[in-house]
């Protein structure tokens, strides 16, 4: 049935089978489809499961069930997420020749997910062979052991008046759109925005509080020179005040006890 183009479709194909030896079999086989652009994930299906999924998607047209019919021979993806970490044991040849068309492979991209120098081996050299000698170029195979968490996007662009979409990939996938005028809206990547997040966080943390305390102590040396000035300019403080209260109160007292003493001796001499 017709979808809305806005929409994006997620169509399971496997397991088409009820029972199989390795859990790994039950693995879902599906397609996301966003506007004609098709990413094909297996899981860890192994070759059983694809086997099966290959004999419903090859057989004749006039007994196929409806929705494997769309494997026409000029279906294709443009992502394949490879089985079970790019495993000798997944991805067979018949599996991958489903979801492409033979000699028109070399801008799908081939996705490994598995961890650097894993026990296991994974990607086997077999597989990664195998997608080569289809067309798949070295730049198109993409491994989580290689780039950590891989990222794609599915976007539009307007190219002569049609709106096309392409996938973008890792930093790609960030707009980078020259702002308008009397626009500052600038786009950033999440790079960009870590480091400022972590300069926020050392000012915050270091350069705010030796700031604050710069300021506490030239607040003391402004105080000290104000009241350094204050005095030379005939100004007194509390001591000063004390100091020279006491001094002149000794030198009234020692000016009295010397004029009563010279009044007794005038006297005295009239007598």
């Amino acid at each position: 049935p017709a979808c809305d183009p806005d929409f994006y479709t997620f169509t399971f194909y496997a397991p088409v089978e009820k029972s199989f030896k390795d859990w790994n079999d039950y693995s879902p086989v599906m397609v996301l489809d966003y506007h004609g652009r098709r990413f094909m994930l297996s899981g860890d299906a192994e070759k059983e499961e694809e086997a099966s999924f290959v004999a419903k998607a090859t057989a004749p047209m006039a007994t196929r069930e409806e929705k494997y019919k769309i494997f026409d021979g000029d279906y294709t993806v443009d992502v394949i997420k490879l089985g079970h970490h790019g495993s000798r044991t997944s991805s067979s040849q018949a599996f991958l020749d489903v979801f492409t068309v033979a000699g028109q492979c070399q801008n799908v991209f081939a996705i490994v997910s598995c961890g650097l120098k894993n026990d296991y081996g994974h990607p086997h050299a077999e597989t990664l062979t195998r997608i080569k000698d289809m067309g798949i170029t070295d730049d198109h195979i993409v491994g989580t052991y290689q780039n950590g968490t891989i990222a794609m996007q599915v976007r539009g662009r307007i190219e002569n008046g049609v709106v096309a979409y392409d996938i973008y990939m890792g930093a790609e996938m960030v707009r980078r759109i020259a702002p308008a005028v009397g626009n500052d809206t600038i786009a950033l990547t999440w790079k960009e925005i870590a480091i400022a997040g972590i300069i926020l966080v050392v000012l915050l943390l270091i350069v705010l509080p030796l700031v604050m305390q710069m300021n506490k102590s030239k607040s003391k040396a402004v105080s000290g020179a104000a009241k350094e000035v204050y005095a030379a300019f005939g100004g007194e403080t509390a001591s000063t005040r004390k100091s020279s209260g006491s001094g002149k109160s000794k030198s009234t007292s020692s000016s009295t006890r010397k004029s009563s003493a010279s009044s007794r001796k005038s006297g005295s001499g009239k007598r």
